[in-house]
C-alpha cells in the first residue's frame, strides 16, 4: 500500500456501496416475502388489458385531448387461453 490515506475515501465508498446494495436487497426479500402469503390465481390477460385502458383513460385521453392531443389506443385482442398468475384487483 502506496498510501493509505488516498485508499481511505475509496474504501469507505466501497463500504457505502455494500450497505446500500444489502438494503436493497433486502427491500426486495421483504417484498417477495409478502407476495407469498397471497392466493393467486389465473388471470385473463385480456381483461387485464381492457381494464388497464380504462384505469389510464384519464392520462392518455382525456387530458391530451383537452390540449388538442389525440392519442388512439388500439388493443389486440383474442387470446383467451392467456393467463397469468395474480390477483385481479390489483
Amino acid at each position: 500500500m502506496k498510501d493509505p490515506e488516498k485508499m481511505e475515501p475509496g474504501l469507505q465508498l466501497i463500504i457505502k456501496t455494500a450497505k446500500d446494495g444489502a438494503k436493497t436487497v433486502k427491500r426486495i426479500q421483504d417484498f417477495a416475502r409478502q407476495r407469498r402469503d397471497h392466493d393467486f390465481q389465473p388471470v385473463s390477460v385480456d381483461q387485464l388489458m381492457l381494464d388497464v385502458r380504462e384505469i389510464t383513460r384519464p392520462r392518455w385521453k382525456s387530458r391530451p385531448e383537452s390540449e388538442g392531443v389525440h392519442i388512439a389506443l388500439e388493443l389486440q385482442l383474442g387470446s383467451d387461453e392467456a393467463r397469468v398468475m395474480g390477483d385481479e384487483s390489483e
